[in-house]
Parts: structure tokens; C-alpha cells; sequence
């Protein structure tokens, strides 16, 4: 029979056992930190209950001068395909941009020549398909000078893809020489 010597434990040894069972102090700061940040960020965007900022920038002043200004908004891509009458504009900014970005509308009518209509019809595209059926969608604060339900349902949709670099929104041509568009992001 073999006899097995009893191990002794010593000071050294059980401070080695309990090292080994304690936790690393950096990964705890490390994840506490992370924790409070979490909370934190949470806690900024509860505080907040009025909901999303609307910010809105709109092009005002005389005729000629909104005409200039809208011909510049609507011709970054191409130039417009016949002299602009009348123009106005608005922008919606849903949300500030700093936690998060930000979604904005446009909404603008434009007013041609009647005659000049066929030259805006062959210069944009199909509307695409997410974009289909066009949806009436309104400026927060009413516009007089925005489409009507009724005037809506005779338009005739294209893409604003062209006028205004974006994918999303539809352009909408009346027989009386008024083209709305509207775009938005997402």
C-alpha cells in the first residue's frame, strides 16, 4: 500500500486559487464603463418627449428672385428644359443631425408654358416602382401654392430623379403648365 503524503496549502497557494477566481480589474472598468455609456445615451434620447425637430427652409422674396432660386435647387443635374414662370419651394428637416440623422421632404411647384410641357415630359424619367401609386403627401404648414387632392388625381408622374438627385418622391405634371414635385429621404 502506498502511502500519499498529505499536500499542504500554504498562504502563497490560496492567494494564487482566489487571483485566479477574482476578476480582471481592467475588463470591470472596461465594462462598467461601457454599461454607464449605454445608459447615458438612453437616457439623453428618453429626455427628449417633444418628439423629432422640424426644422424647414423656405425659398421666399419676389418672383424673380424664387424663379433664380428654385432654377438653381431644380438644375443640379440638368438644366430645366424650358424657362421657369413662377416657382416655389420648401424643405422639411425631420431631426437635427446629431444623434442620428436627419429625413428630409421637399415639396415644389413650378409653373411653365403650357406649350413647353412636352419639352419637361421627354427630359424626365418613369416614375420607379417604389414610388407607385404616387401618394398626395402635404408640407406640414400648408401651402397655398401646393397641389390639391383633387388637381393630384390629374397629374401625370414622373421620376424626380432628374430635378432633384433623389430616388424617392414623384414629379407630377397638370395639363395648365404646374409641375409638383416632391422628394424625400429615408
Amino acid at each position: 500500500m502506498s502511502y500519499k503524503r498529505p499536500r499542504l496549502t500554504s498562504i502563497k497557494t490560496i492567494e494564487d486559487h482566489h487571483r485566479q477566481d477574482t476578476p480582471n480589474p481592467r475588463i470591470c472598468q472596461s465594462l462598467l464603463g461601457s454599461v454607464i455609456g449605454i445608459l447615458l445615451a438612453f437616457s439623453v434620447t428618453a429626455c427628449d418627449s417633444g418628439g423629432p425637430r422640424i426644422s424647414t427652409y423656405a425659398v421666399g422674396g419676389p418672383k424673380a428672385e424664387r424663379v433664380a432660386k428654385v432654377s438653381e435647387i431644380v438644375s443640379k443635374t440638368a438644366p430645366p428644359p424650358s424657362p421657369i414662370i413662377d416657382a416655389h419651394f420648401v424643405e422639411e428637416q425631420i431631426g437635427d443631425g446629431r444623434i442620428g440623422p436627419s429625413d428630409f421632404s421637399s415639396f415644389c411647384a413650378l409653373t411653365v408654358a403650357p406649350d413647353d410641357l412636352a419639352a419637361w415630359r421627354s427630359a424626365l424619367q418613369p416614375i420607379e416602382s417604389q414610388n407607385t401609386p404616387p401618394k398626395l403627401v402635404d408640407p406640414k404648414q400648408a401651402q397655398p401654392w401646393w397641389v390639391t387632392p383633387n388637381d393630384f388625381s390629374t397629374l401625370e408622374f414622373y421620376s424626380p430623379k432628374s430635378l432633384t438627385g433623389r430616388y424617392n418622391g414623384w414629379v407630377g405634371i397638370a395639363p395648365d403648365g404646374k409641375i409638383f414635385v416632391y422628394s424625400f429621404t429615408m
